[in-house]
């Protein structure tokens, strides 16, 4: 008996249960359904159902029992089936079935079949193959069976896969044939059922869709989204091309270009990602062509390039000075009511595929944990017990009750309010965003809930968003400390915001956390999703968030180095104190300085020029001041409260 070389490329794999070994084009050779059996044994030969391939066995006792619906092609009833039997003294032990197979070019040839063992019945099947019409037989596994039930069940199905034999193509001698033994009884037997022999040629598969990327700024990158491409058991390289104005990488982060070369054994199910990257504005609308010698597969894609929104505040400075500026430019939102809000969440907080862009289980990389319909899973009138229940409306800014008119538009701020999962939400509300040092809770798509740890002694309850939205989270709270501070050293005092919170600092939020957002602000820019959502939010409610339409300005306002050298972090603390109408300063050698003084709206009240070492503020109302002081081209930055 001749053997096979365990490096030839012929591969059996005989399984329990039906897997697919590689997307192409399958159809049916041949079906034994064994339904037409005789009245006595089966005859020596046997027609498949259509009568046009032959199969032969040598057993000299076969019965036929009832049969099964497993393996069966769809619609086909139980009927009978092939019923060897151990015979006179065991006799049939080594006997066979084979399988004439009809010639084929190319692909891989999948033989399959129901099982049933009685407890004295074969115990052994064992697959051979033949490329010279049964003079020469070689062996390739034997497959035990002594396990199996005497009853139909799913997982007793035998697979036997041939891939890539040269000699089975093109070959009227290519035979298949399996040998039984191990039967204990001359009425011992085995019921096989369903017998198939499928081909399945390779082919590039697509899975997936690739949906209208719809508005991207020219010269800037959209959002991601991906397909599958299957490859496996084609020879040649597949050479993927990308039309004008879209890139496309294995990796989710890096590696995009216009074109792919990949071996096609990588190509199981591979995940392909696509970007718009318009150099120009107008539709791009074409084909991500793939080719694999003569094979070839295409996907559409398309988007709009559009000119890149000319954003001018007209400001100058940094820090509170830009700040205060940057607030009188967006204090002109007007209030939105709840259903405005649930309204804008469903029509412009969509994936592309038209399901909500919930900030916790929507993640750029992957596939979603769960998605969200904008209509059917709508959480406003819902409750929930665990994730994927529904969304809800996710209010970023942790104001932990209502405050009146001292609230102001807060609480109906689109740009503070984003789609999220009900149960995440409700857990992540009113705690600030941060680094969860210490894990308490982990959400399905990987947000955490735990503990930030400050200056070595300070723990603040944070939740920490996935990668993809820290950047998101970080630009909504630089948003909300610019459009509400005239109100926040009023909630602080009022103790309405959580410990991360430090009411002695000129923004009441404790450096560690702004450093945390500056971090995230730069490591997670701002995408298209979010500059979509950001214009329809101006034309809804009146006004943009600024850290979104110039991104810069987040690093001339919130930088770490601005806040470290130029904010006294002590109102009426050291270096000045106050006594009657003035401030005094530590100025031993007498210089003359030049200062400014601003109300918390940005409003210069009063600046000059002294020599000396105090400033006249008897004119200033009771409230909280920031003063500008520059001296030997320095400057400082004094939280003044009269």
């Amino acid at each position: 008996m001749n053997t096979i070389n365990p490096t030839r490329q012929l591969v059996l794999i005989c399984l329990f249960l039906i897997l697919a070994t590689y997307e192409g084009q399958t159809r049916t050779l041949a079906f034994w359904s064994f339904n037409s059996a005789p009245d006595t044994s089966w005859p020596e030969q046997i027609e498949d159902d259509s009568g046009s391939v032959l199969l032969t066995h040598s057993f000299t006792k076969t019965q036929s029992y009832d049969g099964t619906t497993i393996n069966a092609s769809e619609g086909m009833e139980a009927g009978q089936s092939f019923c060897p039997q151990g015979g006179t003294k065991t006799e049939n032990n080594g006997a066979w079935f084979a399988i004439s197979v009809p010639q084929i070019e190319s692909g891989t040839l999948t033989l399959s079949y129901a099982v049933r063992r009685t407890g004295t019945g074969f115990s052994t099947h064992q697959i051979e193959y033949s490329c010279n019409g049964g003079v020469d037989w070689t062996f390739l596994r034997l497959i035990d069976i002594s396990e199996w039930a005497n009853s139909w069940k799913a997982e007793q199905i035998v697979i036997a896969e041939f891939r890539d034999l040269d000699e089975m193509y093109n070959n009227p001698g290519f035979l298949i044939r399996v040998v039984l033994d191990g039967a204990t009884n001359s009425n011992g037997n085995n019921r096989i059922d369903n017998l198939k022999l499928e081909l399945n040629k390779p082919d590039l598969v697509i899975e997936g869709q690739l949906y209208d990327f719809s508005q991207v700024e020219k010269n800037s990158i959209s959002d991601l989204q991906f397909y599958y491409l299957n490859a496996e058991g084609l020879e040649d390289d597949v050479i993927v091309v990308a039309p004008d104005g879209f890139e496309i990488s294995v990796d989710c982060s890096s590696g995009f270009s216009a074109s792919l070369s990949l071996h096609s054994s990588e190509c199981r199910k591979l995940r392909i990602y696509v970007r718009f990257v318009p150099s120009n504005t107008g539709e791009h609308k074409g084909w991500i062509v793939h080719n694999c010698g003569t094979t070839n597969a295409v996907i559409e894609v398309k988007g709009t390039g559009v000119e890149p929104s000319d954003y001018d505040y007209d400001v100058s400075g940094r820090g509170m000075v830009l700040l205060f500026s940057l607030h009188r430019k967006i204090n002109v939102n007007k209030p939105l009511s709840e259903d405005q809000l649930w309204n804008f969440m469903a029509d412009s907080d969509l994936r592309f595929d038209g399901s909500i862009w919930d900030i916790f289980s929507s993640g750029k990389c992957k596939e979603p944990a769960y998605v969200f319909d904008p209509i059917t899973d709508c959480g406003r009138s819902k409750e929930c017990s665990k994730e994927g229940e529904g969304y809800g409306m996710f209010q970023t800014w942790p104001l932990t009750r209502y405050v009146g008119a001292d609230a102001d538009t807060v609480f109906s701020d689109a740009h503070l309010v984003f789609p999220g999962d009900m149960f995440v939400a409700s857990r992540c509300t009113r705690l600030s965003p941060g680094l969860a040092d210490v894990c308490e809770w982990t959400s399905v798509n990987g947000c955490r809930i735990g503990t930030m740890r400050v200056d070595g002694t300070l723990d603040i309850n944070v939740f920490e968003p996935v990668d993809e939205y820290k950047g998101d989270i970080a630009r909504a709270w630089f948003y909300a400390l610019t459009r509400y501070i005239h109100r926040i050293p009023v909630w602080c005092q009022l103790d309405l915001l959580p410990e991360s919170f430090d009411c002695t600092s000129i923004l009441c939020l404790n450096k560690a956390v702004l450093g945390q957002l500056m971090r995230w602000h730069r490591d997670d820019p701002v995408s298209q999703k979010e500059i979509l959502r950001n214009k329809s939010i101006g034309l809804l409610q009146g006004n943009s968030n600024p850290f979104v339409d110039q991104p810069d300005l987040a690093y001339a306002v919130f930088s770490e180095l601005t806040w470290t050298d130029e904010i006294d972090v002590s109102p009426n603390g050291s270096g000045f104190s106050i006594s009657g109408d003035w401030l005094y300063l530590e100025n031993d050698v007498l210089q003359p300085f030049s200062y400014e003084i601003f109300d918390t709206m940005g409003r210069l009240i009063k600046a000059g020029h002294v020599k000396g070492d105090r400033i006249f503020t008897g004119g200033l109302t009771g409230g909280i001041y920031v003063v500008y002081i520059r001296l030997d081209g320095e400057r400082q930055c004094i939280k003044l409260v009269k």
